[in-house]
């Protein structure tokens, strides 16, 4: 006897438990076939009724990866022409005496001062 039937059998009058195995059995080949939970009462007398039938699982669709810059939404409007006349940002010239400053220490007197933009 399965475990699960335990409370079932307990609660059934004992000259009914052939009335139970047979109706649970048909139980049983119910859940095969629609893969599906189902919650049963029991009566006295070993007859089952259905009361609820779970929902049919749902097949979640993942979402393809990507690495974020090869998405689309994420690419420049700037036409790939223009793109290649514009100079490269680690190809801009850097005022030698402000390099330090980056450290902790005091740039040159006179150093021109460059705008940084939050990283």
């Amino acid at each position: 006897m399965d475990p699960r039937y335990r409370p079932f059998y307990q609660h059934v009058w004992a000259f009914c438990w052939p009335i139970l195995w047979w109706n649970l059995m048909r139980l049983a080949a119910v859940q095969r076939k629609v893969k599906r939970n189902i919650w049963v009462t029991v009566t006295r007398t070993g007859q089952i009724r259905v009361r609820y039938i779970a929902d049919a699982p749902v097949r979640r669709v993942l979402p393809e990866w990507s690495a974020r810059w090869e998405r689309p939404s994420l690419a420049s409007d700037l036409p790939a022409c223009l793109a290649a006349l514009l100079p490269c940002p680690s190809r801009l010239a850097v005022d030698a005496s402000w390099a330090g400053h980056a450290k902790g220490e005091r740039p040159l007197a006179g150093a021109a001062r460059i705008a940084r933009a939050p990283p």
